[in-house]
């Protein structure tokens, strides 16, 4: 039974955090999307020893986020330049986010209805917007989901 009550918690929270979002579908590439997609799209995985030692786009210097950039380079491969894609993976960013708060929750409160308000007000606040709707901005949100698993195991 606990098993099952889970499953339907995590798909309403699923379901209840997409719908604020879906309208990203529509949008194309905005601000530095361009510039960190197409610099990606020169890139190779050979490239991953330059991403450790700081290489980053032109006009990006002193960020060092060596992970992000082989992200970078994965999205590439799987979308391209088709915006599409890359919005669809950043609502599947954000939900795994919003489900980890979902566990997290019910992990410290012992109490699946507590981590699903939990979750809820995680996924449906309007704070997410810029990191969902950014592509560039959405990678920023994978380390937060090393945060989550980590901090849950």
């Amino acid at each position: 039974m606990h098993i099952k009550k889970n499953v339907i918690y995590v798909a309403l929270i699923i379901i209840l955090s997409s719908v604020p979002y879906i309208s990203i579908f529509k949008n194309e590439f905005v601000w530095d999307d361009p510039k960190f997609i197409t610099w990606a799209g020169a890139k190779d995985f050979s490239d991953s020893y330059n991403f450790f030692k700081g290489e980053v786009p032109e006009g990006h210097g002193g960020v060092y986020r060596p992970l992000r950039s082989i992200f970078y380079i994965i999205s590439y491969k799987l979308w391209k330049l088709n915006p599409l894609g890359y919005h669809f993976q950043s609502i599947l960013i954000h939900l795994t986010s919003t489900v980890l708060v979902y566990f997290i929750a019910v992990n410290i409160t012992n109490n699946s209805v507590i981590g699903f308000m939990s979750a809820i007000l995680f996924g449906v606040n309007p704070i997410h917007t810029e990191t969902i709707t950014s592509i560039t901005g959405s990678f920023d949100v994978i380390g937060v989901i090393f945060f989550f698993i980590s901090f849950y195991l």
